[in-house]
């Protein structure tokens, strides 16, 4: 090959290579032969000029490309933050919502509370003024019936005889002991019930005062 032309072998080859390359072709006979189409105005700088402004152009959507993936990315990530923050936002107010319903459970229960505390007082006062009235009792029972049937029996005993006293010596001594027996009993459920009024009375004030 010189520039556009072409050496062939013979005229055939000749011919079919200046149709369908459109070069010159030359045989090594004598004589030359043309064909095709050849633009001048097509120089090698001009196709050079083209092939490196198309070269730019890829580059450029290439960039563009890498940007659009990369925007997909960050799309895809926003998305999945969304999801994420979603979840949390319901699970936020999943937990406001127990919140209030402790709330509200709180502010019904201060509203019962101060029936329930006038019960609970009642009963307690019902309690002391029950534990008062035992304790009247048994102090009742005591002075008048113990301590005056322990003096009889001292007074029987001082004022009989010896030959009396050695025949009811034992029986009332057991009598007097029994007796005694029962006022030691006696003062100790005393003691238990005014513990009990003690223990009461300090409830009361530590739950109303």
């Amino acid at each position: 090959v010189f520039a556009r032309t072409v050496i062939c072998r013979d005229l055939d080859v000749a011919t079919r290579v200046a149709r369908t390359d459109g070069l010159d072709c030359r045989t090594v006979m004598k004589g030359g032969m043309t064909g095709g189409f050849y633009d001048h105005r097509r120089s090698k700088l001009k196709f050079m000029s083209i092939i490196m402004q198309n070269t730019k152009s890829i580059n450029i959507k290439e960039e563009e490309l890498q940007k659009l993936e990369q925007l997909k990315h960050d799309i895809a990530n926003a998305n999945k933050q969304k999801q994420f923050i979603s979840k949390a936002l319901e699970n936020k107010e999943k937990s406001l919502a127990d919140v209030r319903n402790q709330i509200d459970q709180l502010n019904a229960g201060m509203v019962m509370k101060p029936a329930e505390m006038g019960t609970e007082l009642i009963t307690l006062k019902e309690k002391l003024i029950t534990c008062r009235t035992d304790r009247i009792e048994l102090e009742t029972n005591l002075t008048t019936n113990l301590q005056r049937r322990k003096q009889e029996l001292e007074a029987i005993i001082s004022s009989v005889d010896s030959d009396t006293l050695h025949g009811e010596d034992e029986l009332k001594r057991q009598e007097l002991n029994n007796a005694k027996s029962l006022a030691e009993v006696t003062t100790l459920e005393l003691k238990r019930v005014s513990d009990k009024i003690d223990t009461l009375k300090e409830e009361l004030k530590e739950k109303f005062f």
